[in-house]
């Protein structure tokens, strides 16, 4: 079964929370409500539009917290509620509805739901009432905990006391939670509050070892044992924790505070590269007390996220990775110069000589990164204009969508983006201003496409220039307007449709795209010297 205790869930701060409505509006406001709370944090806001869609995410996902739309097509919320409850699932539902029925309130109260709220939906009363359960959930795991520990715990003892740990070190994640002296369990773990611990967070880039084929999943396990062996020397996890987040793969381990853990992490890193093919960079924390080590995760996450140069691979102290407060600067008027002459690599090159001298000067952070690229954008998106050609449509593919969202992570991934973006602007404009090329573009979509509304902006996004321009460039190559065109392929295509027979002239005249068939015979008239049902006469 698929339902099982939530205890560990909780302990971890790991709270997920499904939105279920049919309303898009309320659905997103909802949601928006959820993620600005600060008293609460949830590791998973996700949404459904209705019930059959909600269903399959619980079958995949399991939920703390479902809030639901009572009134919705084809399955109720009440419908979804009976059948968490029929699967044996313990998600505690909020319901939103527009009408306060007893009939509802009745169902709901026998199905256990937690609250019944009456649209439309106050905030303040929701934030309250998301507290109230999410401490409801903890008493419910902290009771779950008293009572499964001593049966289970010789065997998953491991597992308890890695949950333990998981407690401690995410505890920033959990509302109200104090790690400031040891519980029960603590004692019976051995987990001592009396010494003194060392955070080691090992981080690698997503682009890093995906690069090497790696899947997340897999290769988070993979780093994991690694970690274990290299740190613990036995493939113990009770203190060792994978998770991904801002495009990163993250494993902490918690060590005792000993002299050679600087050793075994330079260790770590080797054997890394060695067997998992990866750059890892390796964050050994000054020691600290049990209750301090979540801040500790914190601080060296934060860290990371300004070491764009990755060049230190074992980091003990932030002056290590923090760059001066200075800016970079990028000569605007040669970039854009270098753009317009069409000198792609020159382009590419001028950004890597500007990275490499900050990056030698100690300037290199990710703000300076996101300076950068807002400084190419910028540039890019100008000397696009000037060609008439739609940037934002030209950057609107998977590949490139991908490399920007990781440009800022390093040096590295800042140069990929740039060289892509670069030369595929480079690229477009060479072509667009080989006029025949794009015009041959153009034909080819309208014919491929004639029988539909074809219009201007259709045909601009296509080859990626603006309405107008590519109109007039279509008239200046052609000598027809974009319009004749169109209408001359329909012609093309009702004449072979009229000479195949089998349909009368009005059917024929709506399938190539003409709503008004007195336009489409004075038309085909002027294109073929005859009216249509004449032409279609002659090929019998």
């Amino acid at each position: 079964m698929r339902y099982t205790c939530r205890s560990m869930q909780k302990e971890s701060g790991q709270m997920k929370l499904l939105i279920v409505d049919d309303d898009i509006p309320t659905t997103q406001a909802v949601r928006n409500c959820v993620l600005a709370m600060s008293e609460l944090t949830f590791d998973v806001v996700e949404t459904a539009y209705n019930v059959v869609t909600a269903k399959e995410m619980i079958q995949e996902e399991q939920y703390d917290i479902v809030i639901c739309d009572i009134e919705m097509p084809r399955y109720s919320g009440m419908d979804l509620l009976e059948w968490v409850r029929e699967q044996g699932g313990t998600e505690e539902f909020i319901f939103l509805t527009c009408h306060e029925s007893f009939h509802y309130a009745a169902q709901a109260i026998r199905y256990k739901a937690e609250a019944y709220i009456i649209k439309p939906v106050d905030y303040e009363t929701l934030k309250d009432t998301l507290i109230q359960t999410v401490k409801k959930l903890i008493q419910q795991s902290e009771q779950t905990r008293r009572s499964v520990y001593g049966t289970l715990w010789l065997e998953h003892s491991e597992r308890i006391e890695n949950t333990l740990w998981r407690e401690i070190l995410f505890a920033d994640t959990v509302i109200g939670l104090k790690i400031d002296k040891p519980r029960e369990e603590h004692i019976k773990a051995n987990i001592r509050f009396d010494i003194e611990y060392q955070l080691v967070l090992c981080v690698v880039l997503n682009t890093n070892f995906t690069q090497n084929q790696w899947d997340a999943p897999t290769f988070r396990c993979a780093a994991g044992n690694v970690v274990g062996e290299i740190l613990f020397g036995t493939p113990s996890l009770a203190r060792v924790f994978d998770y991904s987040r801002n495009g990163r793969v993250y494993v902490a381990a918690i060590v005792d505070a000993a002299q050679e853990n600087s050793a075994r992490c330079e260790r770590l890193v080797q054997v890394c590269r060695e067997t998992l093919r990866c750059k890892m960079t390796v964050y050994l924390g000054r020691p600290c007390s049990i209750a301090q080590l979540w801040e500790r995760r914190l601080f060296w996450e934060q860290m990371d996220l300004d070491n764009v140069t990755r060049t230190m691979s074992v980091v003990q102290s932030e002056a290590q990775i923090l760059p001066q407060e200075e800016s970079i600067t990028l000569d605007t008027a040669q970039f854009a110069e270098t753009l317009r002459q069409g000198r792609a690599v020159e382009a590419v090159d001028m950004i890597r000589h500007i990275l490499d001298t900050a990056e030698y000067g100690g300037l290199i952070s990710a703000q300076a990164l996101h300076s950068v690229r807002q400084d190419v954008m910028q540039i890019l998106f100008a000397y696009l204009m000037q060609e008439h050609i739609l940037a934002h449509e030209l950057f609107e593919d998977r590949n490139a969508k991908q490399l920007e969202a990781t440009c800022s992570n390093s040096v590295f991934d800042m140069l990929k983006w740039v060289d892509y973006i670069v030369k595929r602007a480079i690229d477009t404009v060479a072509q667009a201003r080989q006029g025949e090329c794009v015009v041959e573009k153009v034909k080819r979509y309208i014919e491929e496409n004639c029988c539909k509304d074809v219009t201007r902006e259709e045909v601009g996004r296509y080859v990626f220039l603006s309405p107008g321009y590519v109109a007039r460039l279509f008239k200046q190559e052609t000598g027809r307007s974009l319009r004749d065109y169109v209408n001359e392929c329909r012609i093309t295509r009702a004449k072979q449709m009229l000479a195949a027979g089998g349909r009368n002239v009005s059917e024929i005249a709506a399938s190539v795209g003409f709503d008004n068939f007195s336009y489409f015979s004075t038309l085909f008239k002027k294109y073929v010297d005859c009216p249509p049902s004449e032409y279609m006469r002659k090929n019998e």
